[in-house]
């Protein structure tokens, strides 16, 4: 369903070696972007938002995934309802944490194009002018309108590490640049975007930032099961019908391991050469 499929190689430009990179801030960006059946929706190289105060003015995550029987179709999407309007359900996964209701189905029949497209483009344009992101590269997120946005957050442990020189972590980090993510995509597409993760449950047609924050106030532990996370994805994306290019977008801060957290990278591989189409 998704020829022509396109992948930014793992650890593109980057010269730590495996299994841990460099710390999870600058000079690192988002995902390299795994990509089916389009050209780079950016219009060449997939640098960071950009900007004289934005810390994601950065090259690129390389990219990876986790384990467990996930099928297609199996995940709850987020009906997201006024901030306080109800109760978020709890999950019953996850100790401790408060997750929002969830729909009974999964993407619309909608194409997404839900704003005129003068509201789009001054949507966009506060956006942009919130993140600080240069016009040129902003032009280009017009790109994404033609897109189902997929982003792949690692969750593992070692996402508890602290960013020298803040008092952020990589999670925090992560959480920020999930949180710009969101807010571009929503405004190209009404069905918002999927946030998987290597260690915990989605979150489906993700539109709104608060849902974000309430998912990440879980701290991340774990391994870095890269490859099973990016089968789960690719299994439930294969069965929808969508006329949208499949676009992943994967954060993480180190090399995928196996179920005993052993350095694994020769699966990532094979799934990038066998695995990417039906």
């Amino acid at each position: 369903m998704y020829p022509n499929q396109q992948y930014s190689q793992p650890g593109g430009g980057r010269g730590a070696p495996y299994p841990q990179q460099p710390p999870y801030g600058v000079p690192h960006g988002i995902a390299g972007g795994y990509q089916q059946n389009m050209s780079t929706p950016y219009g060449g190289n997939q640098g960071g938002f950009e900007g004289p105060s934005n810390p994601y003015n950065q090259g690129g995550y390389p990219s990876y995934g986790q384990s467990g029987n996930y099928g297609p179709g199996g995940y709850s999407t987020f009906n997201q309802q006024p901030y306080g309007a109800n109760p978020y359900a709890q999950n019953p996964s996850t100790s401790g944490t408060g997750y929002p209701p969830p729909q009974t189905s999964g993407y619309g029949p909608s194409s997404g194009n839900f704003m005129p497209n003068d509201q789009r483009t001054q949507r966009l344009n506060q956006v942009t002018q919130q993140y600080e992101i240069n016009q040129q590269f902003a032009a280009r997120l017009y790109a994404l309108g033609n897109c189902e946005v997929v982003v792949l957050c690692d969750d593992s442990g070692s996402m508890n590490t602290p960013i020298q020189g803040t008092n952020q972590t990589r999670w925090d980090e992560l959480k920020s640049l999930v949180n710009i993510v969101v807010d571009i995509c929503s405004v190209m597409d009404s069905n918002g975007i999927d946030i998987y993760f290597l260690n915990r449950d989605p979150m489906l047609n993700v539109t709104d930032t608060r849902y974000v924050r309430q998912v990440f106030n879980a701290p991340p532990q774990g391994l870095t099961p890269l490859v099973p996370a990016l089968r789960r994805i690719l299994a439930a994306k294969r069965n929808q019908p969508y006329e949208k290019k499949l676009l992943i977008l994967i954060a993480t801060d180190g090399a995928p391991t196996n179920e005993y957290g052993q350095l694994d990278v020769g699966a990532l591989e094979a799934v990038l050469r066998h695995e990417r189409t039906p």
